[in-house]
């Protein structure tokens, strides 16, 4: 009775019934209809899986909008299947740049600095890892120069707790004497207690960390810029407006290593000469789909004669089969191919470093 009580009373199906010939009946579907509709037609095992990532709220709205679907046809089905994978090739929306950016950050730091960044008031508490572990991350070379000024007896007994293939490097390292002793220690030593572990872990890290831990935050920058330039240009301006409140030398560091498709146009003009060499010219085509003019124009003139008479022909045809994110991902690769050249040292990416 319920069900033909709810038959009787469905504006949509009383809709469908009135629709001129001329518009079909996922036209007037919601955007919940027409996922509920794709879940029925999954199947049950297909639509488990997808089920589970949806909350509470999301499932009451699915099913209450499953109640209210007409009978859909095959050819209908197909059409909404479709509009779902345009959607879906647009990718995600600006308004989720934010989400997005904490979630790379999350997957990418450590939990304690990621919610540094996150969160720059909070101040977790952090556990001090072993001088060992600290050592074991180093080049021989360099823990050797923080041991230089030790006793014998204690780099005897550093060396007794790293690999053994770090252990034989820092031992070619010191001089004939030095091995021989070094040695003989190692062979005649013993457990040391607790407390003495302790003190030489205190007294070790002074050492081990007074030179590295700029050279680790740097690393961070880095890490993070090279998260930002995976954005398109509206998402990274709506990152950046959310991380006003990290210190200014931080953002300043952080802005310092970030570099985007929109920056080309602060290349010199032999930069970006190097930069469009070794560049495909369909990737040049889909990179400047929709680009600003004077951007545009700044890349055209770094392209051979005939590679730009082939650009501009392509450009002045439009193009409705290229999606939004085959453009953003060709402008990433152009960035990226960029931000390569600059490790490198073929280009630097201002023109006021390339002046100073």
């Amino acid at each position: 009775m319920a069900q033909a009580a709810a038959e009787e009373n469905n504006p949509v199906q009383d809709t469908v019934q009135a629709l001129p010939e001329d518009i079909s009946m996922i036209d007037v579907l919601s955007s919940q209809q027409k996922a509920a509709a794709l879940l029925v037609a999954l199947g049950k095992q297909a639509a488990m899986k997808l089920i589970k990532y949806f909350d509470s709220s999301d499932l009451r709205t699915l099913s209450a909008s499953a109640r209210t679907l007409p009978d859909i046809k095959i050819q209908d089905l197909d059409r909404i299947v479709r509009q779902f994978e345009d959607a879906f090739a647009q990718g995600a929306s600006f308004s989720r740049a934010g989400e997005r950016f904490t979630s790379l950050l999350q997957e990418t730091l450590p939990e304690d600095e990621a919610a540094a960044v996150l969160d720059p008031l909070s101040t977790p508490a952090l556990v001090q890892e072993s001088v060992f572990e600290i050592m074991k991350r180093m080049e021989p070379e360099d823990l050797q120069l923080h041991l230089a000024n030790e006793h014998p007896q204690v780099v005897s007994y550093i060396m007794a707790h790293l690999p053994d293939t770090m252990t034989a490097k820092m031992l070619l390292l010191q001089s004939p004497e030095m091995r021989a002793d070094m040695i003989q220690r190692t062979l005649y030593s013993k457990p040391v207690q607790p407390v003495v572990e302790e003190i030489l872990n205190q007294g070790l890290r002074p050492v081990l960390t007074a030179d590295s831990g700029g050279n680790e935050q740097q690393s961070h920058y880095k890490q993070i810029a090279m998260i930002l330039n995976q954005l398109d240009k509206t998402e990274l301006d709506e990152v950046m407006a959310s991380l006003a409140k990290l210190k200014a030398e931080d953002l300043s560091n952080i802005k310092a290593r970030m570099f985007v498709f929109e920056d080309i146009i602060q290349l010199t003009d032999h930069a970006r000469l190097l930069l469009f060499n070794d560049i495909a010219a369909d990737m040049v085509i889909r990179s400047l789909r929709g680009a600003e003019k004077d951007l545009a124009d700044c890349i055209l003139a770094s392209l051979s004669q005939r590679t730009r008479r082939m650009v501009e022909t392509e450009l002045g045809t439009p193009d409705e089969q290229i999606s939004q994110a085959e453009i953003q991902q060709a402008r990433r690769d152009i960035a990226g191919a960029a931000l390569k050249l600059a490790e490198e040292g073929v280009i630097t990416l201002t023109a006021e470093e390339a002046t100073a």
